[in-house]
């Protein structure tokens, strides 16, 4: 049995429920003490507070607008990655000779 790939909204449906609203993105970030750009960048990457903001505004829950990033109850899931520079060092730093 094949597994369906989650259906996730547009990010231009988004935007266009938002702008029906009567609201802009920028507007919608000032409104929950957020910086004008977080709600823009909560489509490139998680951004809990925008994500929510947005969701509430449209009436819709956060896993269904992003299954990706966020579970059934709105819950951040893990990306997997702990610290991707953990461990390594910038490609001009010289090792330390003991």
């Amino acid at each position: 049995m094949a597994f369906a790939k989650p259906k996730q909204w547009h990010p231009e449906d988004i935007k266009a429920e938002v702008r029906k609203r009567g609201m802009s993105l920028s507007g919608l970030s000032r409104s929950v003490g957020l910086c004008d750009s977080a709600c823009r960048v909560a489509f490139q990457k998680p951004v809990p507070a925008a994500n929510r903001a947005i969701a509430e505004l449209i009436g819709q829950s956060l896993h269904v607008l992003w299954p990706r990033w966020f579970d059934t109850d709105g819950n951040r899931l893990s990306s997997g990655a702990k610290n991707s520079r953990a461990g390594r060092r910038g490609h001009r730093q010289k090792q330390v000779r003991k």
